[in-house]
């Protein structure tokens, strides 16, 4: 992730013997502009719904806020409930939330090694500090994180194939509604109506996810 990877780039110059405390402060500005991009990321919208915000897409699930240890505030944390189904009903997990991707936590809510926001967080304090040994724990901390968004961007690539996949099928029984079609004048009747009822049915259980699928934007498209 291009964010992750200019604050580890700063992070090396920060650690570097030839950097002094100003260019270290000067560093840390530049750093927490990344954590505000980063924060800006995981309030992303599409037509009006934050789409890392689980099953509460009316509202981000974080915001930036200066009094947080990590200088991240956490609004809420409803899972990811989204779902959709290919033509035969299969269904397919296709979000994740803010909090999976940036804000990686135990069970008893502690921060983990690939927390993101905690990750960058402690690379802008170790740089305003003037703390090497800091600096030099953040970019560890930052590479661990890198290691989350990477899980992320695997995630969303299955979601893709998968989303592929759908999409043939619903080709599929498109081209089998038009076979029905062309064969029901010669068919009798009421098997071919009944068989075409069904094949109707689950063109549009297919298009109606093909449809669903192609509103979805995926991490890459925020990502870049």
């Amino acid at each position: 992730m291009q964010q992750l990877d200019s604050a580890v780039s700063l992070g090396t110059e920060g650690a570097s013997s030839t950097s002094s405390a100003t260019d270290r402060a000067n560093l840390a500005t530049q750093v927490n502009g990344i954590l505000q991009n980063l924060v800006g990321l995981s309030q992303s919208t599409v037509n009006g719904r934050y789409i890392f915000s689980g099953a509460n897409d009316t509202q981000p699930q974080y915001q930036l806020d200066p009094t947080q240890p990590d200088g991240v505030k956490q609004i809420s944390d409803t899972p990811s409930t989204r779902v959709i189904e290919d033509g035969n009903g299969t269904p397919i997990s296709v979000a994740m939330t803010a909090g999976q991707i940036f804000d990686a936590r135990d069970s008893t809510g502690a921060p983990t090694a690939g927390n993101v926001f905690v990750a960058v967080s402690a690379l802008e304090t170790a740089l305003q500090n003037n703390d090497t040994a800091g600096i030099t724990s953040a970019i560890s901390s930052l590479q661990s994180a890198s290691d989350t968004v990477n899980s992320a961007l695997e995630f969303y690539g299955n979601v893709e194939d998968q989303i592929n996949a759908a999409s043939t099928l619903a080709q599929k029984f498109q081209t089998n509604e038009q076979t029905q079609l062309g064969q029901l004048q010669d068919a009798n009747i009421p098997a071919a109506a009944l068989q075409l009822t069904q094949t109707q049915t689950d063109e549009q259980a297919a298009l109606s996810s093909q449809g669903k699928i192609e509103q979805m934007q995926n991490l890459f498209s925020y990502m870049g």
